[in-house]
């Protein structure tokens, strides 16, 4: 028969194997150094242990990593985190976009990226811990949905209609890409400033009682938010008031 020992690092030597075969297959859980040593025995005794060189055993991190990302982002830009995984020594991140196919986006011991300039739409991330004996399981997925506040449309395009004292004033502006709708905003030298539209189309026209210049402006809005307001766009008016 044979006796098999095994022992890990410095520490001490335990008795894994006893029997006639001339093989063993270890299975171990914990990475490190291992050294064996085997003895031939029969029934007059036993010989001297004979020593193996060192195995270096290095286990694949066992958990996947902690992922947090934002729910969504009017910006295209954000973060994508993660948490620290006993046995790490890097972290490899996918990226989904749309739910197509998973891209690597990064390798490294870095426990963060930072992301930017991401269009409209939805981003799926995951990421596993890895080492030198191979990756762990994937996190569970991270969705973000982007939704980018829209650009400033033109200023509108006036045109003014009917007599003097009963004028009927048009505007008009081109369609941005991501709205869902638009606010066009008068400043009436009368009334004051107020909304007078806001709707999906790209056109307003009202009956328009006022005397001397009549001011507006549109901006473009969706879920996100809304853009900016675009520069101003006037008529005169003469309503006799």
């Amino acid at each position: 028969s044979y006796t098999l020992q095994q022992r890990l690092g410095a520490g001490s030597w335990g008795t894994v194997y006893t029997g006639a075969a001339t093989g063993s297959t270890r299975t171990v859980t914990t990475s490190g150094s291992y050294t064996y040593q085997v003895q031939a025995c029969n029934a007059s005794g036993c010989s001297a242990y004979q020593a193996s060189s060192a195995v270096v055993v290095t286990i694949p991190p066992a958990a996947a990593p902690s992922l947090s990302v934002p729910a969504s982002s009017n910006t295209g830009s954000y973060t994508v985190s993660w948490g620290t995984v006993t046995a790490a020594t890097s972290y490899t991140l996918q990226e989904q976009v749309n739910g197509g196919s998973w891209a690597t986006i990064q390798t490294s011991s870095a426990t963060s990226k930072a992301l930017s300039g991401k269009g409209d739409g939805s981003y799926g991330y995951r990421v596993q811990a890895c080492n030198a004996g191979g990756c762990g399981p994937w996190s569970g997925t991270g969705t973000v949905s982007v939704v980018l506040i829209p650009p400033a449309p033109g200023a509108p395009s006036l045109s003014v209609s009917g007599p003097s004292y009963k004028q009927v004033v048009s505007a008009t502006w081109s369609a941005v890409i991501g709205a869902t709708s638009y606010q066009l905003e008068e400043t009436h030298p009368q009334d004051g400033v107020h909304i007078v539209y806001n709707g999906s189309g790209t056109s307003w026209s009202a009956l328009t009682f006022a005397t001397g210049t009549v001011q507006y402006r549109v901006k473009a809005c969706n879920s996100a938010g809304c853009s900016a307001f675009s520069n101003y766009s006037s008529v005169m008016l003469n309503s006799g008031l």
